[in-house]
């Protein structure tokens, strides 16, 4: 279908070694088309650790918690399902501007995954981070078999 999904996170770094970084994120996963639909919502919690961080790269490793929340409205059937997932992100930077490349990737097996690859912008001026590329998710549990992608693009506050 042609629905436009939102995504939303919420994302704690620090520099305190032993404790992981956090990101709490929601995606709406939802689908219609002819009489069909399937309203889905996706609660990420990832913890993970910033393996390298220098001035053109960025890596990041750790496992997400997964919760699916949907329902079907043409069968009135309500479900939910919780997976553990491997977690990583990366970015690499060209210094001296504020253009970058990223990607990340969550993934449980083949037919369970969820990953982003774009490009970036960080403004020197505010603290803003415009954000766009490409997004694809494959989920296939119990009833629910299905694949979202497609282009986005977002901005990225920092404070």
């Amino acid at each position: 279908d042609d629905n436009y999904n939102w995504s939303g996170y919420l994302q704690l770094e620090h520099g305190i070694f032993l404790l992981p970084n956090a990101k709490f994120e929601m995606s709406d996963f939802s689908t219609s088309g002819g009489s069909f639909s399937n309203d889905l919502l996706a609660y990420d919690l990832s913890l993970y650790y910033r393996l390298m961080n220098n001035d053109l790269f960025q890596l990041d490793l750790g496992l997400t918690g997964r919760r699916y929340d949907g329902d079907f409205n043409t069968q009135h059937y309500s479900y939910d399902k919780d997976v553990l997932m491997a977690y990583t992100g990366g970015e690499v930077r060209i210094p001296g501007t504020g253009f970058a490349a990223f990607g990340d990737l969550r993934v449980q097996d083949a037919d369970n995954y969820d990953y982003r690859l774009g490009g970036s912008y960080k403004f020197s001026t505010v603290p803003l981070k415009i954000r766009a590329g490409w997004r694809e998710a494959e989920m296939d549990f119990d009833r629910v078999d299905q694949s979202i992608d497609g282009w986005f693009i977002g901005g990225e506050f920092t404070f």
